[in-house]
Order: structure tokens, then sequence, then C-alpha cells
């Protein structure tokens, strides 16, 4: 990693979302989808409200991706948080709307320059966060920035007010009604909030391509949601296809695939991967022999070793490893019937029947 091509500035959330710029933020595709809950929201909420102007909430890890007349960062790490800090903004201008009659000239201009802060200068539809679209991620996003008056998209698509999106603005709802019906002035209390919130300080790293953005990404998170060893063999892969040239976002739809497979519990990923390599270890050991040392990798995946026995197989071959496993994965499915296509009654009862004497142990065996 090239420490002369990284950039580092400390900016304020009033800065990163600057009403008069036309820069957008846009989260890729293949990062996870919004998962802070009432811990991370609490947590931002009391240490905005408990300390001074300028505390700081984190860093963020962005690629240049601008091209033409726009520009467009790249989220590599933090958008959890700028996700949280929009949702936080919105909700604010709806506050606001709530008491607009009582807003003097001022006040009014600054409820127009918090809109502008989530809608891009370039146009009136041009929202200043784009997130991914998983877990309806996007929808859900527009469809609140709508709800509120602040975007011109459309409405929020069915059950949005069960999703993550829609939960952080109904808490930050919640909490500003509580801090306003204990103050003397609920405008001004908002405004006080409002101006911790644009005052607060995060640090964003701009760097010049993907590999050196995780490779920050995994010692920088230390707000997020903890990652998972499997959220860490993700990264390795898709930082290692882009350093070889491969299509980042035909490797990241491959990997879906393998996840779909096997099933969205992260416990369930991981036993996947431990068995996979135990199946299969003298196979996939073969590449890394010496000598007359059988079994380099190691004799066993556990959750200890686990992470460095697949970043190996990773950086051997990323293309290679992905095709393996998504071969593995496929069949995986079909003993856990995450992925039945194809299969008689018959097997599917088998399959089902070892699942209620919790047969976990013999899956192995039978990849």
């Amino acid at each position: 990693m090239n420490v002369d091509s990284i950039g580092v500035e400390k900016y304020s959330v009033s800065q990163l979302f600057n009403q008069d710029e036309s820069f957008v933020y846009e989260v890729p595709k293949y990062q996870r989808e919004y998962k802070w809950k009432t811990r991370e929201w609490e947590a931002l909420y009391d240490d905005l409200t408990e300390n001074g102007p300028g505390y700081f909430l984190g860093s963020v890890i962005y690629i240049n991706k601008s091209h033409n007349l726009e520009t467009c960062y790249e989220v590599v790490d933090g958008q959890q948080r700028l996700t949280t800090i929009s949702i936080f903004l919105a909700t604010i201008y709806k506050a606001l709307q709530f008491y607009k009659a009582q807003l003097d000239e001022e006040q009014l201009q600054d409820m127009v320059l918090l809109k502008r802060r989530l809608i891009a200068k370039k146009s009136k539809d041009a929202i200043r966060l784009i997130p991914q679209s998983q877990k309806q991620n996007f929808d859900d996003y527009i469809g609140l920035l709508t709800d509120l008056g602040i975007a011109q998209g459309k409405k929020a698509p069915k059950n949005a007010g069960n999703r993550r999106i829609f939960k952080a603005h109904y808490y930050f709802k919640k909490r500003i009604e509580e801090s306003c019906s204990k103050a003397k002035d609920a405008v001004e209390k908002i405004f006080e909030i409002y101006d911790l919130l644009t005052k607060a300080i995060v640090v964003a790293i701009s760097v010049p391509s993907h590999s050196d953005a995780y490779k920050l990404f995994e010692s920088l998170n230390n707000r997020g949601t903890p990652l998972t060893a499997i959220d860490l063999v993700k990264n390795l892969l898709l930082a290692r296809v882009d350093e070889e040239g491969g299509n980042v976002d035909d490797y990241f739809e491959k990997w879906n695939d393998i996840l779909d497979f096997v099933g969205e519990e992260d416990a369930v990923q991981e036993r996947f991967f431990r068995q996979n390599y135990n199946a299969f270890r003298r196979i996939l050991n073969t590449p890394f022999v010496v000598d007359e040392r059988m079994l380099p990798l190691g004799p066993i995946a556990t959750r200890s070793t686990m992470l460095d026995i697949y970043e190996r197989l990773v950086k051997r071959d990323p293309f290679g490893f992905v095709e393996e496993l998504r071969t593995s994965a496929e069949a995986y499915g079909k003993i856990l019937l995450t992925n039945t296509e194809g299969m008689s009654a018959r097997v599917k009862n088998s399959f089902r029947d070892l699942q209620r004497v919790q047969g976990a142990p013999s899956y192995m065996l039978m990849l």
C-alpha cells in the first residue's frame, strides 16, 4: 500500500454534507446492507448530546470515482455512519417542519439549507447519499426522504417501516421528541441538536484502489457492526480480484450466489466454510505442499484458524477459489434444504429428518 497516495482530511458533518456542493456518496452494491440497530443509534445520539461541539464520530474511507463533471465518492467503509447521519438529518428536518409556523425568517432559511444537505446541488432529485440496493436499502431510503418531504422519489415500499432505515428514523424522532419535551423552547432544542450533529467530526480517508481501501477497512471499522470472518474473506477476495484485473461486480454476484446457497445466518455460513475446508483439505493443500508436510494450511479449520486458511487460498487464486467454493456451496445448500432445485421429495424428507436430529456433524461427510 502506497501511503503517499492516501489522503486524510478532518471534516465536520457540515462539510461532509455541504449544501453548496454537488458531490454524491455512492455505496457500491457489494457492501453489506444497513445493519445499525438501537445500540448504535443510542450511542450516537448520547455521544453527541452529552459532549460539546466537535465530537469525533469515526472515519470514512472512499475512492474518488468522479468522471466528467460529476463528483462521486465510492464509500468503502463508513456507509453505516453516513447513512445514519443522513437519517438523523432528515429526522431533524421533519421535526422542524412540525414547528414551521413558529420559525423566524433565519430559521426558515436554515431549514431550507438542511434539506439541501441531503439533496445534491446539481439536481433537486439527486440524493446526496446513494445506498446500495441489498435488502431494499435504496428503496427504503428514497421512500423515507420522500415521505419526509425531502426528495421527490417513489413512496416507501411495502413493510419498509419494519426495516432498519425507517426504524432508525423512528428512533431519532422519539429521542428528539423526548429532548423537546424537557426543554423550555422546543425549536431552540432542535437547533441545538442540529448544531451538535453538524459540528461533529469525521476523518475522511481517500484511497486510489479497492485493495488499499480494504487494508484500511479492516483496521478502522471501530464503531460499526463487527465484521465476521466471512465478511473479511469477502473483502480480501474482492480486493484481490481488483488487483488482478477482474471484474469486482461479477465476483460480488458469484459471492452472493455462495451465500444464497448456504443461507443468511452467520453461524451457518461459518460452519460451511469450516466444513468445506475439512472435507477437501488434501485437495486444497496440494498447491502449498513443501517437502513432506501434507497439510501446510493446517490439519483442520477452526474458528480461530479459518480466516488464515482462507486468506492463503484467496491470495493464491481468487478466481478458481470462487468457482470451487460455489460448487461446494451449491451442494451444501441441498443438505440444508436452502437449495432444493431438482430434489425429490424422498431426499428432501431425509435431509429434513437429519436436521431434526441435529445432524450437522455429518454434513462434512455428505459434502
